[in-house]
């Protein structure tokens, strides 16, 4: 079996509780795997860059992602107390990024209609289908050199379309208010510590 560097293992090993013994192995080998696979980061890649793109039971490591019982927003508040243990004291910040993911098709029904970011400009509106995603990063300390300071993730959550939330029994949530909640949900982990977003 692949042995991740200590350095990795060791906070690798922090999210051991939130997964299964054979899950958190495979576990392991997708971090490992993500880490080093060039380009996108699927399960496949990350397999074929670990030298298993002959495993027999590939299908156990997409499993982890779609089918194993683990909460992502437990992972997100031992990301976040981590993140706190390196930061020290400062104040929680966190910092939102608005994803759109290019989906169509028959089946995905949670898509919606969004202003395309990166092909619109302000003389010209560009809209396109698929998925919202809104990413929660913790700005890092500015670093010298070019590039100055870095983010550091703790939570992706999908969106919902306002058209689709009241058919599923949910309650209509505008764009600021599912990320508000979120940020409360990761720094439950800090109750002492002030935070804003």
């Amino acid at each position: 079996m692949y042995a991740l560097p200590t350095d990795v293992a060791v906070v690798i090993a922090m999210f051991a509780p939130l997964f299964s013994q054979p899950t958190f192995e495979h576990v392991k080998l997708l971090v490992g795997g993500a880490i080093l696979a060039p380009g996108r980061r699927t399960v496949t890649a990350v397999l074929r860059i670990m030298g298993l793109a002959e495993e027999p039971q590939f299908q156990q490591y997409h499993r982890v992602l779609n089918r194993a019982c683990w909460s992502p927003r437990r992972a997100a508040g031992i990301l976040v107390r981590a993140l706190v243990s390196v930061f020290g004291a400062e104040p929680l910040v966190f910092g939102l990024d608005e994803t759109l993911e290019r989906r169509r098709g028959a089946k995905i029904a949670a898509k919606g209609i969004y202003r395309d970011a990166v092909r619109s400009s302000r003389s010209c509106l560009v809209k396109a289908s698929g998925l919202r995603w809104i990413s929660m990063m913790r700005p890092a300390r500015p670093s010298p050199g070019p590039g100055g300071s870095g983010r550091c993730p703790s939570l992706r959550c999908w969106h919902p379309p306002n058209a689709i939330t009241p058919s599923a029994g949910c309650p209509t949530r505008r764009w600021p208010s599912g990320p508000a909640r979120w940020s409360r949900n990761c720094a439950t982990g800090c109750p002492s510590r002030p935070w804003s977003w």
